[in-house]
């Protein structure tokens, strides 16, 4: 496993320069910033880079919160945290205490700390203590995976699509053909108004350190009564002999604690669906559904939907060049696909098992698809 070692160095030099050798020696490869770049400071896109290519996330946090970058107005360790939760890798986080921290550091903390699904916390007083705790956590993590649970549900959820609030609240969007992913808790605990109006601020913030919005897209930020949304522009250069890849195109959260995903399908002159992108694009969505910060307990349901004119389904790989002159079965009309689950599923499904809760949910939607074709 690749462990990837996130902190700041002032007031850490110690314990950040102890972690290396001790991951070694446990048997996992270490993997910090600094293996990614030749600076003496780290580049934003090193530190994404360092995360992505990474098992775990081991973060250790001490009183300085680090250079700001301006692309997020967060410092690299608040980037690479939410990016470790947007891949839904395993996070190890320990608290320096005794520290007096600086403010930002300080409310840092209080979001990691509140933020439950996934994470593994622990407080150290100094570096034999911190080496001593992060050995012990990380041959736990080795023996004792996370699982995903499914539970039957005694009746279907009930669930406010994309085309509900369009239809209700903004009219509908000129966009290509969609695929929507929308997670409700089975509990739900209404959002305060006060704390609503926060979210459009917060879901650009998700978006952007996903590294699925490029950092010069402008987001559209709404908010109302009954949920806040973010819409990404589309602004793909398309090639008429290649395919378009999907493209993320929302982050929705409702008062009720709904949180929708919705992104335009692959295409050429026909949108396309094929299992494994639709697998991995699903899997993004539940991360980011995760990286909102409101999943970290109970059981929820995963609705899905596919939406738009013209689409067809690809087995196999994914095509790279139009299928213009390829007959292909397809879909016309204006009604949508839409799969309501029977089964709810632990948090993990925002995390480390939203793979294989995706992968469930991508086959029934486009086993839906195709009986409706």
């Amino acid at each position: 496993m690749r462990v990837f070692i996130s902190s700041v160095r002032g007031g850490l030099e110690a314990e950040r320069d102890a972690l290396p050798g001790l991951v070694k020696a446990i048997g996992f490869e270490p993997v910090r910033f600094e293996d990614f770049t030749a600076q003496g400071v780290p580049s934003r896109q090193a530190c994404l880079d360092g995360v992505d290519s990474s098992n775990v996330y081991l973060l250790i946090l001490g009183p300085k919160y680090g250079t700001v970058f301006p692309e997020t107005g967060q410092s690299a360790t608040h980037d690479e945290f939410v990016r470790a939760q947007t891949r839904g890798l395993h996070r190890l986080v320990f608290v320096k205490a005794g520290v007096e921290m600086e403010p930002e550091q300080a409310a840092f903390v209080k979001h990691v700390e509140d933020y439950g699904s996934g994470l593994f916390r622990e407080a150290f007083t100094d570096v034999t203590d911190l080496q001593t705790k992060v050995a012990a956590a990380l041959r736990l993590l080795a023996s004792q995976p996370r699982n995903l649970t499914f539970e039957p549900l005694a009746q279907p959820p009930t669930v406010t699509w994309k085309q509900d609030w369009e239809d209700l609240k903004y009219g509908r969007s000129e966009l290509g053909s969609t695929a929507e992913v929308h997670v409700l808790p089975l509990e739900p605990a209404p959002i305060p108004s006060r704390v609503l109006r926060t979210f459009p601020a917060h879901l650009a913030a998700v978006l952007r350190n996903s590294g699925l919005v490029p950092v010069q897209v402008g987001l559209a930020q709404r908010q109302d009564a009954d949920a806040a949304l973010v819409e990404v522009p589309d602004t793909r250069r398309r090639a008429m002999d290649a395919v378009a890849s999907r493209a993320i195109r929302g982050l929705r959260v409702a008062k009720n604690g709904q949180i929708s995903v919705w992104w335009e399908l692959p295409s050429d002159s026909i949108a396309i669906l094929q299992e494994a992108d639709l697998t991995d694009a699903i899997a993004q969505a539940l991360r980011l559904a995760g990286a909102v910060g409101i999943t970290d307990q109970g059981r929820y349901a995963v609705a899905a939907g596919i939406s738009g004119r013209m689409v067809s389904v690809v087995d196999g790989p994914m095509p790279t060049t139009s299928r213009r002159q390829v007959s292909m079965p397809m879909f016309g009309g204006d009604n949508p696909t839409r799969v309501l689950p029977d089964e709810s599923v632990s948090a993990t499904a925002f995390d480390t098992g939203a793979t294989e809760c995706a992968h469930n949910v991508a086959t029934a939607l486009i086993g839906e698809f195709q009986r409706r074709r």
